[in-house]
């Protein structure tokens, strides 16, 4: 079995398992999070992101495709969402499940037939990732977890989080209008759309819960930006740095849609960085691919709000 054979089989797997825990009525909220989470917006991209660029040069290790697949599937979690809800009635989450899980098989299907995925997706020159890499990178998500994740229930929602709350309801209830009602961009209400849709007790942590995992996200991107342009120390050093400053923390612990511009400023540099390696590399032969991508993320950006 080739490498994107063997990892897309995994990811199915696991999306498979994540559909029967939300099945499970008597599972914990939290699980009935991560699962959909998972299905909604990290299959799909991990699956998507190895078509999407480039297959000739150097091969992605594992970190390198968890990280950027899960950047791809948040931010195409986003406009696809959007279309649904403007789709007659309540927005449920089997209608979340069939979309997705059509975006992800259909990726699957077309990996499988391309030879060039033999080991895996590239771009660039040839990087060794080493032991170290691995360790940095795991410290610094370590961190950055513990920052975010811990104790986001910390008190109720309030203010804007409430707001954003009541609209995301209201959207899965097929109410279009709170969408150009309300002032920020759609990422807002689409965000929290996403834990309405279970049938679980809802919780303040809930409702935080995407944005936190999404800044977790953003910065393993932006160590792997560091680690690209100069060394992994560099790409260390950014992300302890990340892990910890407060307005980046802050951000990430509240319903708002700031996370979802940190992960499209961290994935715009990144893909452009790979443009211009490329564009170097092939003595400026543009790869299309990459162009897409950028103005993918470009666009996912300004959907998610007007700051972007």
């Amino acid at each position: 079995m080739s490498g994107y054979r063997r990892f897309s089989a995994i990811c199915l797997l696991v999306n498979v398992l994540a559909h029967v825990l939300l099945l499970l009525k008597a599972a914990p909220p939290l699980l009935h999070s991560l699962a959909s989470f998972y299905s909604l917006a990290l299959a799909p991209g991990l699956l998507l992101a190895p078509l999407l660029l480039r297959a000739d040069r150097q091969t992605w290790a594992l970190p390198e495709r968890l990280l950027l697949g899960a950047g791809a599937g948040s931010a195409m979690f986003l406009p696809i969402t959007l279309l649904l809800s403007y789709w007659p009635g309540p927005l449920t989450l089997t209608q979340l499940l069939l979309t997705f899980d059509a975006i992800a098989l259909t990726a699957a299907l077309v990996g499988w037939q391309r030879d060039d995925l033999e080991d895996g997706p590239s771009c660039g020159t040839p990087r060794a990732w080493t032991r170290w890499s691995t360790l940095a990178l795991l410290s610094v998500l370590l961190l950055t977890a513990y920052f975010r994740l811990a104790n986001l229930g910390y008190a109720e929602l309030q203010g804007d989080e409430a707001k954003v709350v009541l609209h995301a309801i209201a959207a899965v209830q097929g109410d279009d209008d709170v969408l150009f009602v309300h002032r920020r961009g759609p990422a807002d209400v689409l965000a929290p759309a996403l834990v309405a849709t279970l049938d679980t007790p809802l919780t303040e942590s809930l409702f935080r819960l995407p944005f936190a995992l999404i800044s977790i996200v953003v910065v393993g991107i932006l160590f792997l930006l560091g680690q690209t342009v100069r060394s992994t120390m560099t790409g260390w050093l950014a992300g302890l740095l990340l892990a910890g400053e407060g307005l980046f923390v802050a951000f990430a612990r509240i319903v708002q849609y700031q996370a979802f511009i940190h992960l499209s400023a961290a994935g715009t540099l990144y893909l452009l960085f790979l443009l211009h390696r490329v564009v170097e590399a092939d003595r400026g032969v543009i790869d299309r691919r990459l162009v897409r991508n950028y103005l993918f993320k470009f666009n996912t950006g300004l959907i998610d709000g007007d700051e972007a």
